[in-house]
């Protein structure tokens, strides 16, 4: 399993974000909105984060655009973190506070509808190409002639 993350593959490279490639850039970019750059290191010195670059890759190739694909990664991280939110046993009372999981799923809305718009304006710019396109002109032919 690897990790990998790019910031210049991120600076010259923001047309990538609306279409659907499996790149080293792609990977880099979903890693970068879902916070997933670097949490640490293992006890080798290498990096690590929470996704592996195979998963992103896989969902990647799975999703229309890299906000989507973003946005299921993060879906994937919050799986993977779910805690208890609120559990009584006799006196004993467990309740954990999400809050910043609340603040990422408010996150994950925001990439998922960025996606959905990328989706669409893609979709009128290939409609508004035929509606808007020439349409070729009708010979018309004098009886006469």
């Amino acid at each position: 399993m690897s990790y990998s993350f790019d910031p210049t593959l991120i600076a010259g490279n923001p047309s990538i974000l609306t279409g659907q490639f499996v790149t080293p850039a792609a990977v880099s970019w979903v890693r970068m909105l879902i916070g997933d750059m670097n949490i640490g290191n293992d006890v080798n010195g290498n990096p690590i984060a929470v996704l592996e670059d195979e998963m992103i890759t896989g969902v990647l190739g799975s999703e229309k655009n890299v906000y989507l694909a973003a946005a299921r990664c993060g879906e994937i991280i919050l799986a993977q973190n779910v805690g208890i939110v609120s559990k009584m046993v006799g006196q004993l009372r467990l309740q954990f506070d999400h809050t910043p999981d609340n603040a990422y799923r408010g996150h994950i809305q925001m990439l998922r509808a960025k996606g959905m718009q990328a989706l669409l304006d893609n979709q009128n710019k290939s409609h508004s190409v035929f509606v808007l396109g020439r349409r070729p002109r009708r010979q018309s032919f004098d009886s006469q002639s």
